[in-house]
C-alpha cells in the first residue's frame, strides 16, 4: 500500500534541518494560497443592505421579474414588479430606494406587473415605459386602483424596435440608456398564435442597457433584459442585432424555462447571467437544460431563489456581486 508523503518529507532537507526556516515558508506558502483562492474567486458576498456602488440589482420576488437599473443615490427604474408588493418592497429598502424614475413593464403577465399599482401608491414614479402591446385598458386598470392617491400622473411613454431612450427623461445628467431591440411594431412579425401565452411571452420589451457608473472606481455596466421572451423571437433578434448582443449581464429569458433555447446565451457572451425565480415553483423553472448549458459554458451563475437579491456593479477588475443571502 502506497502512503501519503508528509509536507515534511517534500520540503528539501535544509529546511527540514532549519525548523525557523521550515516555518517562515510555510507561512509564506499559506500566503500564496490566500492570494491565488482571492484572485480566482468572483467577488461575491451577501450583505443586509445593498453595496453603495451597485449599478443593477435582480430583485427576489419569488416566481416572477423585477429588476432596478440605478440612477442616483436613492433613484432608480423598475423593471418589472413582481407580483408580491411586500417582496417588492423589500428589495427597495435593500437597495435604498425610495424614487423610481420609471417604472418599466415588459408585457402582460402578472407576474411582471402584478405589484404595479402598489409601486405607484407607494413611491413617487416618474414614468411608466411600456410597449405598443401592453393594453391602456390594462394601464388605466392598474392606475385606476390608485388615482386618487396620486399628486401626479406618471407620463406614458411606448416604446417598440428601434428605439432608443435615455434617463433620466428630463434634462439632468443621462445615467443609462436603453436601446430597444424588440418587439417590432408589425404584430404579424410576432411568433406564436395572436393572443396566446406564447404570443405575449413574445412580445416582451427586449432592452440592452448601458449603465454609468457613480463613482470614478466603477465602469459601464451593459445588461440585456429579455422578458419572457421565447427562442423563436430571440432567433429574430440575433439575425438583426447579433454583433451588438454582447453584454456583461444577461438577465436570462423566461426564468430559465426550455422554451427560451439557448442561442441568445451564445450571442450574448455573457460573464454573468441571472435567474429570477420562485423557490419551489410549479413550472419547473429554470429547466435543467438551461443551468447546464450555462455551466457548460462557464458562465457565472446567480438565482434568485438560491441568493436573493443580487446586486451588480463593473469595474476595472471585473464584476463585483452582492446578493441578499
Amino acid at each position: 500500500m502506497s502512503r501519503t508523503p508528509s509536507l515534511n518529507n517534500l520540503l528539501p532537507g535544509s529546511w527540514r534541518k532549519d525548523p525557523a526556516r521550515k516555518w517562515a515558508n510555510l507561512v509564506l506558502f499559506c500566503l500564496i494560497v490566500v492570494l491565488l483562492f482571492v484572485l480566482i474567486t468572483p467577488r461575491f458576498s451577501s450583505r443586509d443592505k445593498a453595496p453603495a456602488d451597485w449599478q443593477w440589482i435582480t430583485c427576489d420576488v419569488g416566481q416572477g421579474d423585477a429588476h432596478l437599473i440605478r440612477i442616483g443615490n436613492s433613484s432608480a427604474i423598475l423593471l418589472d414588479t413582481g407580483d408580491n408588493p411586500q417582496a417588492l418592497k423589500t428589495c427597495l429598502d435593500w437597495a435604498g430606494i425610495d424614487e423610481l424614475e420609471a417604472v418599466v413593464l415588459t408585457h402582460e403577465h402578472s407576474d411582471h406587473y402584478g405589484a404595479y399599482s402598489w409601486a405607484l401608491a407607494s413611491l413617487p414614479v416618474k414614468n411608466v415605459v411600456v410597449s405598443p402591446y401592453f393594453a391602456s385598458e390594462k394601464l388605466n386598470q392598474l392606475e385606476g386602483h390608485v388615482s386618487r392617491q396620486l399628486q401626479h400622473q406618471p407620463a406614458l411613454h411606448s416604446l417598440e424596435q428601434g428605439s432608443s431612450v435615455g434617463f433620466p427623461l428630463s434634462n439632468h445628467r443621462v445615467q443609462a440608456t436603453a436601446e430597444v431591440l424588440w418587439p417590432p411594431s408589425e404584430p404579424q412579425a410576432i411568433p406564436g398564435e395572436s393572443d396566446s401565452s406564447s404570443w405575449t411571452n413574445n412580445t416582451s420589451l427586449v432592452m440592452r442597457w448601458d449603465i454609468a457608473p457613480l463613482n470614478s472606481q466603477e465602469e459601464h455596466l451593459t445588461v440585456l433584459t429579455t422578458g419572457d421572451l421565447e427562442a423563436e423571437a430571440a432567433h429574430s433578434i440575433i439575425t438583426n442585432y447579433g454583433s451588438a448582443l454582447p453584454s456583461a449581464v444577461l438577465k436570462v429569458a423566461h426564468h430559465g424555462s426550455r422554451g427560451s433555447g439557448t442561442d441568445l446565451i451564445i450571442a450574448v457572451k455573457p460573464q454573468l447571467a441571472v435567474v429570477s425565480v420562485g423557490q419551489g415553483n410549479s413550472y419547473g423553472h429554470p429547466h435543467p437544460s438551461i443551468m447546464e448549458f450555462l455551466e457548460k459554458q462557464r458562465i457565472a451563475t446567480k438565482r434568485t431563489d438560491q441568493q436573493g437579491h443580487i446586486a451588480v456593479s463593473s469595474h476595472d477588475d471585473g464584476l463585483h456581486l452582492i446578493t441578499s443571502r
